[in-house]
């Protein structure tokens, strides 16, 4: 119900335009599902498809690299004449050993230049000797290096060697690269006693390269690990090299994941894996759903971008259907606005449809009938005016009532009665005082003189001696400050801060003994930083202060009212009292001095 409600309480165009564009967008919203679920299995079949294609490139990449170095150990058992030449090398003179050593370098090198994918190549004979590319080998190093030491009698293999820095030959260089070791021991492919083992080079960014060139997307990582779980190929470069049962990376184990079947799935990862034929090498590649969930994204932006764009048109199909079903009614309530501002003269069309022609008929009745009560309200208000203009001349005249007060003082002087003559005189000098301007400002001596003629008439008639003082500087007796700004609040020390004493100044204590108190009230003036510091102290019984909001009396807050009209935001009021010590109120207001004075 509370729906419903607030769904009248809108506009007819506003109530006729969500109707028709709620069915718009309802229908509409439901083919988008519709398409957005499609587009979304697209998708993931697309991204599925990318790492397919990309795990079989890395695939025929890498075995690609692992014939070209078979094809380099083939060319190197070829040359025939190394057996030749070698064959009793240590029993040949300097200059034959020269003569060897530039012709098998020479030969290593041309299939060196002819094959970009080996860094560089390795040749050990039996006898201590060898020869290489790499003219900063270093042969002792080399031979320790080798996983089984060369022997005779050896039937030979081929090894490929998990990553290592090649120390045996770049002792020179300021970075030692990571080689990745094609090793083959000779004595299976041929009878000759000479040549020991041959050893092919290849960089690990080799592998490197083609592992980042099959990587789809962000969260994707591949690792290759040989039949003795060595890291061949590690997501990080640190890791080659190492067991995979010992590294982990993102969370998971990569010895675990060796042992795991093709496409299985767990945290948002399929894996995928293969053998690399012609070797004991394996690639594990774990593709993340974070290339599906960006593809989405993109998808979910240009759906978002549809839904706005038709949003755009339904709103504006709607508000032209609206705006041609509620343009009369508009118009009544735009000329109903118009009354409302004073505007009588309006005139309407009256609408075809007899509904509608009704209401514009009753709606320019009841103008007309406004109008005529406007006017004779108006006349009334005149007519009160006048008399109350005549009432204030009827007023008694403000002279008439000084000169009679003049008259009763000289009376009261002439018998005798100077107490009552003094009264007279501080009641004129009030009166007076009274009737200026009640928002200009007067020099603080006369706010004081009237203070003082206050004074005198509270005593009299409360039947009190309270005494004012003055402290003023000489900058404060040059301000002036609003008519009858202290006045309040002398009168609220004489309400209330002496109540219960006696015209001696004594109080009657609750045993029925007397207190002598002198009742004093003092003001006190300063001007500090352009402000006019005013201080109304009083050694009365005080009271519990509890903030500005708590007081009930209208005189302090009219004070603060005529000190923010006439000084602003800049004044300020502060009260502090304490049972049986006194009240303090503190006003501070802009320093403003008399015409033609220093500060």
């Amino acid at each position: 119900m509370r729906r419903k409600w607030k769904f009248r309480k809108l506009s007819i165009k506003m109530q006729v335009m969500l109707g028709i564009m709620s069915v718009l967008m309802v229908s509409s919203m439901i083919l988008l599902a519709i398409f957005y679920g499609n587009l979304k299995g697209f998708y993931a079949e697309r991204v599925r498809s990318i790492q397919r294609n990309s795990m079989e490139t890395l695939v025929n990449d890498l075995e690609g690299i692992i014939k070209q170095c078979e094809t380099v150990s083939d060319q190197i058992l070829g040359l025939v004449v190394f057996q030749e030449e070698l064959e009793g090398y240590s029993e040949k003179s300097a200059y034959e050993k020269l003569q060897i050593t530039r012709n098998i370098t020479s030969q290593l090198t041309n299939i060196k230049i002819s094959n970009s994918l080996v860094d560089n190549i390795y040749l050990l004979n039996f006898d201590g000797n060898g020869f290489s590319t790499n003219s900063n080998w270093n042969r002792e190093v080399f031979s320790e290096a080798l996983p089984e030491p060369l022997d005779v009698d050896q039937l030979g293999e081929t090894i490929v060697l998990p990553p290592a820095p090649a120390l045996y030959g770049y002792t020179s260089s300021s970075s030692t690269p990571v080689m990745i070791r094609f090793l083959t021991y000779l004595n299976r492919f041929t009878e000759s006693k000479a040549v020991g083992a041959v050893q092919i080079d290849v960089n690990y960014y080799k592998i490197e390269e083609a592992v980042k060139k099959a990587v789809t997307g962000d969260g994707d990582f591949t690792f290759i690990v040989d039949d003795d779980g060595m890291l061949i190929y590690a997501p990080e470069k640190e890791q080659a090299g190492k067991l995979a049962e010992s590294v982990s990376y993102e969370g998971f184990d990569l010895g675990e994941l060796t042992d795991r079947e093709n496409l299985s799935e767990e945290n948002g990862y399929t894996l995928r894996t293969e053998q690399i034929s012609g070797s004991s090498w394996r690639v594990v590649q774990m593709n993340s759903d974070i290339a599906l969930h960006q593809e989405m994204k993109k998808a979910a932006g240009t759906w978002l971008a549809g839904i706005l764009a038709y949003i755009v048109c339904a709103v504006s199909v709607s508000a032209g259907i609206a705006r041609g079903l509620t343009r009369p009614i508009t118009n009544i309530i735009s000329s109903m606005k118009d009354v409302g501002n004073g505007n009588f003269g309006i005139s309407l069309s009256r609408p075809d449809s007899r509904e509608l022609a009704d209401l514009v008929d009753s709606f320019q009745r009841m103008v007309r009938e406004v109008e005529h009560l406007m006017k004779a309200n108006i006349q009334k208000e005149h007519e009160k005016t006048a008399m109350q203009m005549q009432a204030l001349n009827a007023q008694i005249n403000s002279h008439f009532l000084y000169n009679t007060l003049n008259t009763i003082k000289w009376q009261a002087i002439r018998n005798g009665n100077t107490e009552i003559a003094r009264s007279i005189v501080a009641l004129s000098e009030i009166l007076e005082y009274s009737c200026k301007d009640t928002d200009g400002q007067v020099p603080l001596a006369e706010e004081f003189r009237f203070i003082d003629d206050y004074a005198l008439l509270q005593n009299m008639r409360y039947n009190k001696n309270v005494r004012i003082e003055y402290n003023t500087d000489e900058a404060s007796g040059q301000c002036r400050v609003l008519k009858m700004l202290l006045q309040p609040l002398v009168e609220n020390a004489f309400m209330h801060a002496f109540e219960g004493r006696e015209k001696n100044g004594s109080k009657t204590g609750t045993d029925g003994g007397t207190d002598d108190t002198d009742s004093l009230i003092r003001i006190s003036c300063g001007v500090r930083e352009d402000m006019l510091n005013i201080s109304v102290r009083d050694n009365g019984k005080g009271f519990t202060f509890r903030g500005m909001d708590q007081l009930n009396g209208i005189g302090l807050n009219n004070i603060l009212q005529r000190m923010k009209l006439n000084y602003g935001e800049s004044c300020h009021m502060e009260i502090h009292s304490e049972n049986g010590i006194g009240t303090e109120v503190l006003v501070m207001i802009p320093a403003v001095y008399e015409e033609g004075e220093d500060k």
